[in-house]
C-alpha cells in the first residue's frame, strides 16, 4: 500500500509540475493565425544553365537561319551593312527566321540566352552589334 501511496506521490508532482511549466509558457499560436513575420521575397532562380546539346543544335539552327539570308539576300545584306541599319533593310527576313528559330526552340530559350541574336550579330554585323541597327528583338 505504502508503495502504491508513493507513485501516486510522484505522478501527482510530476503532473502539477507539468501544469506550472505549461502555465509559463507562452500559448502556442492556432495554426490558422496568421503570423507577424513577413517571409522573405522569393529570389528569381538564376538563368538556368542551358543543356549542351540543345545548345548545339540551337547555335547550327541560328546559324543556317542566318546563313540563308546571306545567301538568298547577297546585295540586301552589303547594303545594310554599308548603312549601318541591317534590321532595317532585313526586316521581314530577320523577323521570319527569327520566328522560325522561336518556333523550333521557344522563346524563353531566346530571351534568355539570345542565340538568334548573337548570331546575326557575328555573322551579319562582323561582331558589331551597333550595324544591326534597332531591332524589337535585340539585346538592349
Amino acid at each position: 500500500m505504502r508503495a502504491l501511496a508513493l507513485a501516486t506521490e510522484a505522478r501527482l508532482s510530476y503532473l502539477v509540475g507539468v501544469k506550472e511549466e505549461e502555465r509559463s509558457a507562452p500559448p502556442e499560436a492556432h495554426p490558422s493565425t496568421l503570423t507577424q513575420r513577413i517571409p522573405e521575397a522569393i529570389a528569381e532562380p538564376p538563368s538556368t544553365a542551358l543543356d549542351p546539346r540543345v545548345r548545339l543544335n540551337a547555335e547550327r539552327s541560328a546559324r543556317v537561319l542566318v546563313g540563308d539570308i546571306e545567301l538568298y539576300f547577297p546585295a540586301k545584306v552589303t547594303q545594310g551593312q554599308q548603312q549601318g541599319n541591317l534590321y532595317a533593310v532585313l526586316r521581314d527576313e530577320l523577323d521570319r527566321s527569327r520566328a522560325s528559330f522561336v518556333e523550333r526552340y521557344g522563346i524563353d530559350l531566346e530571351n534568355q540566352h539570345q542565340i538568334f541574336y548573337q548570331t546575326v550579330v557575328q555573322q551579319l554585323c562582323a561582331g558589331e552589334a551597333s550595324r544591326l541597327g534597332p531591332a524589337p528583338w535585340a539585346r538592349t
